[in-house]
This record gives C-alpha cells, structure tokens and sequence, in this order.
C-alpha cells in the first residue's frame, strides 16, 4: 500500500507538469513558492519525528512542489496581490516562529497554518478562473495519500498529521476546481 501511495503521489504530478507546458495551467507563484518552502521545512520535522511511514510520501511533494516552483516562474498566473503579499507574510512569521522554538512538534503546527495561509491565492485563483488550472492531479495526490495512510504502521499524531493535513487539502482544491469547471459562476448582477 505504502508503495501504492508513493506511486500515486509521483504520478500526480505528470498531467499538472503537461498541462503547464501546454499553457493550459498557470499554477499561482506565491503559493508554489511557500507550499516549496514549507514541505522542505515539513520534510525536515517528520525526519526530526522520526515519521518513517510518511516520509517518502512528504518528500515526494516536497520535490514535485518545488519543480512546478520553478516552472511558475515562467509560466505561471500574472502579477501579484494583497492578499498574496499578506499570505506571504502570514507563512513566513510561521516559519520564522517554527525556527524561533526549534521544537519539531511546533513545526508541524505552525507549518499547516502557513502551509493553509499559502495556499489562500490557490483557492482563489481556482474559484475565479478554474480553466486555468487542472484538478486531476491534486486529485490523484489525494488518492496517494489515502494509500499511504492504509500502508502506516506508525498512527500516532504527530506522524500522521502532516500528510493528513496535505491529503484533505488536495482533495479540497482538486475539487474546487473540478466543481468550479462544471458549474460556472453566475453573475449576480
């Protein structure tokens, strides 16, 4: 199972990476920016917590995240806003609190608040222009992280918290998106 999860978790990212290239998807910089940031942050307290059963499928995300980083970049949506100033800010004091403690089990804490804060423009973003972001692969990474869950011989907290929190929060974008595609906002004027 545990096998299953990584290799779902891998797979995920092949069609948001393709349809990137395409023009299709413009993943939102701030957010891929801090959700890279944060992972590695994430990575190095599960390690830290001696997370074993998680681990692989934290690192995973943690390397597909900060490619599609770099691929923002380039092609990534246009400009920037308040809010992604203020998320920016919001996930940065999180980590330098995380760092300030030195404590692992703060780190996880603090890194899901940051980590729920950095992805705010992403919510947006998919509410407001659902076509140009694709779904499927945060649904996928969701279906990884079930699997990955079956597959833990380890349940306490602290170990399954993290790639809990990452699960949920893909299942939620992957099917804003998905809604927002079929069920097009009406204008109420």
């Amino acid at each position: 199972m545990k096998l299953l999860g990584s290799l779902f978790a891998i797979v995920s990212v092949a069609p948001y990476i393709t349809t990137i290239l395409r023009g299709h998807t413009r993943p939102v910089r701030v957010t891929w920016g801090l959700w890279s940031l944060i992972l590695w942050v994430g990575f190095a307290a599960q390690w830290q917590l001696e997370s074993w059963d998680t681990l692989a499928f934290v690192l995973i995300d943690a390397l597909q995240v900060t490619f599609i980083f770099a691929l923002s970049l380039w092609y990534g949506a246009p400009g920037w806003s308040r809010i992604d100033t203020l998320c920016l800010v919001i996930s940065l004091l999180a980590i330098i609190t995380w760092r300030l403690t030195a404590n692992p089990a703060y780190a996880l804490y603090l890194m899901i608040m940051a980590d729920l804060v950095a992805a705010v423009p992403t919510f947006v973003h998919a509410y407001t222009s659902p076509h140009e972001e694709n779904g499927i692969p945060f649904l996928l990474f969701s279906l990884g992280g079930i699997f990955t869950f079956m597959s833990n011989v380890r349940w306490d907290f602290h170990s399954i918290m993290f790639p809990l929190y990452l699960t949920l929060l893909n299942l939620c974008i992957g099917s804003l998106i998905l809604v927002r595609k079929w069920i097009p906002a009406t204008d109420a004027s």
